[in-house]
């Protein structure tokens, strides 16, 4: 699977405690999705929960000026998903 994400538009009044809350509350209707056996709202949910994580690593890269070489700690996020044999 593989989930290619809008990038947005960041606000002024965005931060990353704001969107730490945004985080909690997305977090809260996919567990309430589950509870309730909706799968499609699972799905919608999580999508929206993924779209909050996104958002939170572009306010953090604005913070470095965009210069935040993403590239890396992806690479290094694989390495350790390999490593703990969740990826081949």
């Amino acid at each position: 699977m593989d989930i290619h994400l809008p990038t947005l538009t960041i606000q002024p009044d965005w931060t990353a405690e704001s969107q730490l809350v945004k985080i909690t509350e997305e977090f809260d209707e996919v567990r309430e999705a589950i509870a309730n056996h909706d799968d499609i709202n699972v799905v919608k949910e999580t999508l929206d929960l993924i779209q909050t994580g996104h958002t939170l690593l572009q306010i953090i890269d604005n913070s470095y000026d965009g210069h935040l070489n993403m590239t890396k700690f992806l690479v290094e996020h694989e390495a350790k998903l390999r490593r703990k044999g969740y990826m081949r």
